[in-house]
């Protein structure tokens, strides 16, 4: 029998249709409310949950998950997991660090320039059709 994991974020269909060779995969009815209830009521028979911050993985959701063994949230950080609770029912959290380390610096580097290049101020002037020769001069001056 395939382990049952309720997959509370959709994935890329490659990535559903791999898992699902491993594990029966439930999933969100269409109409249904994603709240905390729902959730725990899903859970009940799961070893596995994939989801995306948003709900806390506490000893509250733990209670209603009993045979939980894994739970993996698509997000770099796990504020939601106590792992304490966790780690007294024996459950993993997994998550995916560093994955917006590359996309971090270059809206970093971005901002920088930017500001320096007072990029948001000249598009205001040109917006307003004040965009005349040596008009982003002034500006670079001020």
């Amino acid at each position: 029998m395939k382990p049952k994991i309720f997959m509370a974020k959709q994935v890329p269909a490659d990535l559903e249709e791999q898992l699902s060779r491993h594990c029966d995969i439930v999933k969100w009815g269409k109409e249904e409310a994603r709240t905390r209830e729902n959730l725990k009521l899903h859970l009940h028979d799961c070893t596995g949950l994939l989801l995306m911050g948003g709900f806390a993985i506490d000893e509250d959701l733990l209670v209603a998950a009993p045979q939980l063994k894994v739970v993996s949230t698509v997000s770099v950080g796990y504020d939601n997991f106590d792992t304490d609770a966790m780690k007294r029912r024996g459950v993993i959290g997994t998550h995916t660090p560093y994955v917006l380390d590359d996309s971090v610096a270059d809206l970093a580097f971005a901002l920088i320039l930017a500001a320096a290049r007072r990029v948001a101020e000249c598009d205001q002037l040109i917006r307003q059709g004040e965009w005349k020769r040596g008009s982003v001069e002034n500006v670079f001056r001020s």
